[in-house]
């Protein structure tokens, strides 16, 4: 009488991304109890120590183009689990996201196999996140798409919907497409995707072989090029958020710019950015100054009481003002209920003396600070305008007009510099970027560099601005590689360079 033996079971086990700490308890039970293990390329081999005594342990890996071997493995795995056995099909990441899982369960199930899927951690968002990328982000991005980089080969009709990648506002994941990563990013640019997007290759992801390199759409296919399989690539703006988790980032690295400003500007704006691996030059275009007429301000400074409002329109006329305070009284009293600022940079100001004003726009422009307060009522109100002295004044312009009583209070100057050898020898360098924070810097860098020297900086560099009319006075100039700050502020301006858009 022929022995009947009944037919195995087979499991088809996720590993995880590449650290075998991260295998799932109930995936490691299942390696510790099968007889049979098929595993994987990508699997950490020091994850088969668990494997009990007298397990049968095959290598099954398949290389790139070799897709006849996946009929060889279907038999593999047929012909152990006839045998009675219990087979282990261990796989990279999980068994069914861009794996053939799938196919190998269709497969044994109708040889009337018990197959069961235990999942595994994807390296899609694991990889990422041990890079301190989240996919997701409530400030960024509140969704993902994950595709492939390779198509199944010979396939007419490709399935991957890059005119509609493109255009989607999330993070973009692409797995299996360092090989051809310049192909499949080339078209989400030619789809309309924004070259400055920001994105990152991990390579070898959660493991002591990982690589990480930052850039942009554009880039970061060049930028990956020595990179080996296997290795993911990240698009989106979540980016960003990696780089103050992971101080090996530096995806500024290589870029060079060049900061217009005033000296304490240029001072914050090149921290930031050499903190991301830029080199910036700083050459001011314009000179801030103590205004060393101060009989206005004390009088403020006096009795600030009297005045409805106190309104500041930069961190300059904050950091005079409290000068002043200081020497006048030698501590800050109460100003609740009257300060009203431009923006978060001037609001920083008044946070180092402890006070938090009373009013900011949502967007940060004087003409947007000009609306706030004329929404609170400005009609016979007492406004002291603490800033200095404007060729045009529509802030001004706006208040009166609608009833208000305003002393205008000149805390600093601003002058010219003139320095056009050290700015000539600045832009024949051709920086990626050059950075200007108030039309008055436009107007003197324009007058101090001739035609000839102007030209190719034109071509070469992107012109970056933080506000409407500093954008309205480069556009003037002839400058058509303007890009304007979302965020009217320093920080606006660092998004710029780190793909925040």
């Amino acid at each position: 009488m022929n022995k009947v033996i009944k037919l195995g079971k087979v499991y088809l086990v996720g590993a995880g991304p590449g650290d075998p700490g991260l295998i799932t308890v109930k995936a490691l039970a299942c390696v510790q109890t099968a007889d049979v293990i098929l595993y994987d390329k990508l699997i950490d081999t020091s994850i088969l120590k668990y494997c009990k005594t007298g397990a049968v342990i095959k290598y099954v890996g398949k290389e790139k183009g070799k897709i006849l071997q996946q009929e060889a493995i279907n038999e593999l795995l047929l012909g152990y689990a006839r045998e009675g056995k219990t087979v282990a099909r261990l796989k990279g990441g999980d068994p069914f996201i861009f794996g053939r899982g799938q196919e190998e369960m269709i497969f044994l199930k109708s040889y009337g196999i018990d197959c069961e899927v235990i999942p595994g951690v994807s390296s899609f968002y694991a990889v990422p996140e041990v890079c301190g990328i989240p996919l997701t982000h409530r400030d960024i991005s509140s969704g993902f798409m994950v595709l492939t980089g390779h198509e199944k080969p010979g396939k007419n009709v490709e399935n991957v919907e890059w005119k509609h990648a493109a255009k989607f506002q999330g993070t973009i994941v692409i797995m299996m497409g360092l090989s051809n990563l310049a192909e499949l990013t080339a078209k989400l640019l030619k789809y309309g995707k924004d070259g400055r997007t920001l994105a990152a290759v991990i390579a070898h992801g959660s493991t002591p072989q990982q690589e990480v390199v930052v850039g942009t759409l554009a880039d970061i296919a060049y930028k990956s090029r020595n990179f080996s399989s296997p290795a993911i690539c990240v698009i989106g703006s979540v980016v960003k958020v990696g780089f103050a988790l992971n101080p090996d980032l530096k995806p500024l690295l290589n870029k060079r710019y060049l900061s217009t400003a005033s000296e304490d500007l240029n001072r914050d704006l090149s921290a930031i950015l050499e903190r991301w691996g830029a080199k910036v030059e700083c050459l001011p275009m314009i000179r801030i100054e103590e205004n060393s007429d101060t009989v206005l301000m004390d009088q403020i400074i006096a009795d600030p009481k009297k005045f409805d409002w106190l309104v500041f329109t930069s961190r300059h006329g904050v950091q005079y003002f409290f000068k002043r305070f200081y020497v006048l009284k030698g501590k800050i009293g109460s100003l609740k209920g009257r300060v009203a600022c431009v923006g978060t940079g001037t609001a920083k100001e008044f946070s180092k003396c402890g006070i938090q004003p009373d009013l900011m726009p949502a967007i940060f422009t004087t003409k947007d600070l000009g609306l706030a307060l004329l929404e609170k009522g400005v009609k016979g109100k007492k406004l002291a305008l603490i800033r200095t002295q404007m060729d045009k004044d529509p802030l001004k312009k706006m208040l009166k007009k609608a009833g208000a009583d305003i002393t205008d209070c000149f805390a600093y100057n601003v002058a010219d510099t003139n320095d056009k050898t050290a700015l000539k020898n600045a832009v024949m360098q051709k920086p990626d970027g050059i950075f200007f924070l108030s039309p008055r810097s436009v107007r003197v860098f324009f007058e101090l560099l001739s035609t000839k020297d102007l030209e190719p900086v034109k071509k070469s560099s992107l012109f970056f601005s933080i506000g409407t009319v500093t954008t309205q006075a480069l556009k003037k100039q002839g400058v058509k590689n303007v890009i304007p700050a979302k965020e009217h502020t320093v920080q606006g301006l660092v998004e710029l360079c780190l793909g925040g858009n």
